[in-house]
């Protein structure tokens, strides 16, 4: 969870603070129409729809994120690894050069 600590404090606050008081405002309105007696059929429904479309919502940026991560560390693998190995090889062809050129002294 690297990332999260790379966010901004206020964003991470904002984030918590605003799904804790959804969270507490939607669960309390259960409980006050289940305490009182009323039907809580629609109610609920509305929980379940309301929790679904976020769960949609969070998978569907999880997986944003995941691929943009996924892309990131594919092409800095890619770079890394590609400048490495050329670097070896010309390190390696100038050795050649320079134990050839000693050879002929």
């Amino acid at each position: 969870m690297d990332w999260l600590k790379k966010a901004p404090t206020s964003l991470v606050i904002a984030v918590v603070v605003v799904i804790g008081v959804a969270s507490l405002a939607y669960l309390g309105g259960y409980v006050i129409l289940t305490l009182n007696g009323a039907d809580t059929t629609d109610y609920r429904s509305l929980l379940n729809s309301t929790f679904n479309y976020l769960g949609i919502l969070f998978g569907a940026t999880t997986t944003v994120a995941s691929v943009s991560a996924a892309r990131s560390a594919s092409k800095a693998d890619d770079q890394t690894n590609g400048q490495l190995a050329a670097r070896d090889a010309q390190i390696a062809a100038l050795r050649k050069q320079l134990d050839a050129r000693e050879g002929t002294q």
